[in-house]
C-alpha cells in the first residue's frame, strides 16, 4: 500500500458514509479485495471493477463512494434504515457518479485518519 503521506497534489477533502462495528470502519455494501474492513492512516487503492448502480441498471466503474460535501452526506445518510456514520476522509481521482441522484462521487485511493 501507499504511504500515509496525505499533503499531495490532487487530494480532496471529503467525506464517506459506513458502517462501524466496535473499533472496525467497514464499507456499507461491498468489499474491497475481499474484506469490508477500511484500515486507517494509508492510501486505499478502489478494486475497479464494472458494477451495477443500485439496482437501477446502469452500467458504472467501481471505486469509493465519497462526498465533496458534509451537508450533502447528512442529507443522503438518511436514507439508511440501520445506523451509520459520517467519517472525514482524503481522496484522490475523483470523478461524479453519473447514476446518482445524491451528488456521490467515486475515488480511485482514499486516505482515512
Amino acid at each position: 500500500m501507499p504511504t500515509a503521506r496525505i499533503a499531495r497534489a490532487g487530494t480532496h477533502r471529503c467525506w464517506k458514509i459506513v458502517e462501524v462495528k466496535g473499533d472496525r470502519i467497514l464499507t456499507l455494501f461491498h468489499g474491497n479485495f475481499g474484506s469490508r474492513i477500511l484500515p486507517h492512516g494509508c492510501w486505499l487503492e478502489a478494486q475497479e471493477k464494472p458494477n451495477v448502480s443500485d439496482g437501477v441498471g446502469q452500467r458504472y466503474l467501481s471505486g469509493w463512494h465519497v462526498f465533496k460535501d458534509f451537508e450533502v452526506a447528512t442529507k443522503y445518510l438518511r436514507k439508511f434504515k440501520k445506523k451509520r456514520h459520517i467519517i472525514p476522509c482524503y481522496a484522490e481521482e475523483l470523478r461524479p457518479k453519473l447514476s446518482s441522484r445524491g451528488n456521490v462521487f467515486l475515488a480511485k485511493r482514499i486516505f482515512i485518519e
